[in-house]
């Protein structure tokens, strides 16, 4: 997901976007009676405009523009020569830029390279997600064949251990009627008893 996220914001290096800007300024300067000569009366106006554009980021390192951008924007004189009105004298220029690189981040190659990038890294999380799940899987078949193994051991000692425990009986018997010896008996237990060690484990 994190290098998919990638690859998404490597396209959007190339998606349009739109950019806005209101401003608004207040000029209050007094007059020379307080500060001095030079400023014969009190300047009091407020301007106010906003300016758009709209920018194309082109795969060749350059931008494509079109842009709402007045020279200056609404002024209002509270105390000038039209109390209450708008300044009349208002312009509105609509420009259209074009610009290029003709060196440093100019050519399709390496405005593409952030793209390439991300595709690579997506596509090797992929298979990085296909060798985890193979691994995945084939330690759940090893592990079913060594229960598989283990289930074959126990039942061949559950059939060992009667015929261990009947072959030890018959040792002690025998021992009894003086015709074995006590080493065989030994050995008969010594078997039986490493057979439900086994059959435990």
């Amino acid at each position: 997901r994190t290098r998919g996220a990638a690859r998404r914001a490597a396209l959007a290096n190339f998606v349009p976007y739109l950019t806005s800007n209101p401003f608004y300024n207040r000029m209050q300067q007094p007059s020379g009676a307080l500060f001095g000569p030079g400023l014969p009366e009190q300047t009091r106006y407020a301007l106010a405009g906003w300016t758009a554009a709209l920018v194309k980021p082109m795969v060749t390192g350059g931008q494509a523009s079109i842009a709402y951008n007045p020279p200056e924007g609404y002024q209002f004189y509270p105390n000038g020569n039209t109390p209450g009105y708008l300044n009349p004298l208002h312009t509105a220029n609509l420009e259209y830029a074009l610009r290029q690189p003709l060196l440093r981040g100019a050519g399709t190659d390496v405005n593409r390279v952030p793209i390439r990038i991300a595709q690579i890294q997506a596509d090797q999380s992929k298979w990085d997600f296909k060798a985890s799940l193979l691994a995945s899987i084939r330690s759940v078949c090893e592990a079913y064949w060594s229960l598989k193994a283990a289930h074959v051991a126990l039942t061949t000692l559950d059939e060992l251990v009667p015929l261990m425990e009947e072959v030890v009986h018959l040792e002690e018997e025998r021992v009894q009627a003086e015709r074995s010896i006590r080493a065989n008996l030994a050995r008969a237990k010594s078997n039986l008893h490493n057979l439900r060690q086994q059959q435990l484990a």
